[in-house]
């Protein structure tokens, strides 16, 4: 009997060990903004490309992390957060209010339309700077 259960137990771990490593990859899946309320906030400037300057403040992207200043492909993150905030965006609160610098810690969206600016389906396939 404990010879058919070791198999077994086996089978059913790589099962689901493979199940678990699938990606699935959607090329139309798009986060839109969840509190339609959120106000709109004047980007003053482009930091590089997860920070933004506000009149909030400096605002960390949430779950974004690109080249800091001076580290290859920085410039080209720079500007493609520059092209996708434009002048304002909406802002959503991050699990965390802060991060360890004082920079508040939030999802950015579109200021019209409210499409996610770190999952834009353009963003996710422009390829900048990939090993």
């Amino acid at each position: 009997m404990k010879l058919i259960l070791i198999p077994t137990l086996l089978v059913t771990i790589l099962a689901a060990i493979a199940a678990c490593s699938i990606n699935i990859e959607d090329s139309r899946r798009e986060t839109t903004l969840r509190c339609r309320d959120s106000a709109e906030v004047h980007v003053n400037r482009v930091i590089d490309g997860d920070t933004l300057d506000t009149e909030l403040g400096r605002v960390r992207l949430f779950g974004v992390d690109t080249p800091e200043r001076g580290e290859r492909c920085a410039s080209e993150a720079t500007g493609r957060l520059r092209s996708l905030a434009g002048d304002a965006v909406r802002l959503e609160d991050g699990p965390r209010p802060t991060d360890q610098f004082g920079r508040i810690l939030a999802y950015a969206y579109s200021a019209e339309g409210g499409a996610s600016i770190d999952e834009t389906p353009d963003s996710r396939r422009s390829g900048h700077c990939l090993d």
